[in-house]
């Protein structure tokens, strides 16, 4: 049986929007916008954001969670007051920690409801509007809000669908980057490889119903070819 690998499921870079580094959060918006409606405008899919430099290099992406958190800018208070004992439990957590990653890291924690609500109040998050809010990040230039894929959420196009899910999993990732010999080749989206197994979970009552069928038609088989076999003898 062959192996479902990431190339298979994957969609190409050709597939995603890109915008330049020195744009502004509204171009990315409409970019992603365009993109969508151009394919099919009844359908969504989580789409990265391709953010390339003047040399028309990919240089970083923009996710929704990139986007999201632009509207509100004071998330990067909560980051600054961490204590250095929650700064050394996040390395510990995450072995390539550095300050640029230590939002997605705290994201990923898991935190109880009380804390997420200690958070928002102590820190005044989300105090405002969300039309005020997305009327000053609107302006943000991309290079402020990207990121570059962190090594977790990069895989191989040859890798097999298992590992990816796994990744997909442990990282709690909408996305991962596939990387190919001449670099990175495009995405492997979370609802493509949901759709791939909920197909392999249809497929397999079917298989099974089909086993049955044939291992029935070669009983019925064996049968007949007994019977003539034994009528043969008797009549010889």
């Amino acid at each position: 049986m062959n192996t479902i690998k990431v190339r298979d499921l994957m969609a190409p870079f050709s597939q995603c929007p890109k915008v330049s580094e020195d744009a502004t959060l509204r171009d990315a918006v409409l970019s992603l916008e365009a993109t969508r409606l151009k394919d099919d405008p009844w359908e969504y899919r989580p789409r990265v954001i391709l953010v390339y430099d003047k040399n028309e290099k990919i240089v970083g992406t923009l996710r929704h969670f990139e986007v999201l958190k632009a509207l509100e800018p004071k998330y990067k208070h909560v980051v600054e007051s961490l204590e250095p004992s929650y700064r050394d439990a996040l390395k510990t957590l995450d072995p390539e920690y550095d300050e640029v990653s230590d939002q997605k890291v705290l994201f990923r924690l898991g935190l109880n409801s009380g804390l997420v609500n200690s958070i928002m109040e102590n820190y005044h998050l989300w105090n405002e509007p969300l039309r005020e809010l997305a009327k000053k990040a609107a302006v943000l230039r991309v290079r402020d809000i990207m990121s570059f894929p962190e090594e977790g959420e990069i895989i191989d196009q040859g890798a097999s669908i298992n590992r990816a899910i796994h990744q997909l999993l442990m990282g709690n990732y909408l996305s991962l980057v596939v990387r190919g010999p001449d670099g990175f080749q495009g995405i492997l989206r979370l609802s493509d490889v949901f759709n791939e197994a909920c197909s392999a979970v249809k497929l397999s009552e079917l298989l099974e119903k089909s086993w049955n069928l044939q291992a029935g038609w070669c009983q019925c088989i064996v049968s007949i070819l007994g019977y003539y076999k034994n009528k043969f003898t008797l009549d010889g």
